[in-house]
């Protein structure tokens, strides 16, 4: 399936969160996502960190799927 991430923490005023069906992960932070993709092994991570550092969110998929 496909899979989205949509980030909105990196400046604009920020608004609680509203839970859902297709909702994983959710937080009231500013925060920066990561890509880290390799073609070598068909591989795609992605890290979500707040503006400290810390991991809020991390998966990665590869040609097999998530």
């Amino acid at each position: 399936g496909t899979i989205y991430v949509v980030s909105g923490g990196a400046g604009a005023p920020l608004y609680s969160p509203k839970d859902a069906w297709f909702v994983n992960t959710s937080e009231k932070t500013y925060h920066y996502c990561m890509l880290d993709v390799s073609i070598k092994k068909m591989e795609m991570t992605c890290i979500v960190k707040d503006i400290q550092g810390s991991v809020i969110d991390k998966f990665s998929f590869d040609s097999e799927g998530v």
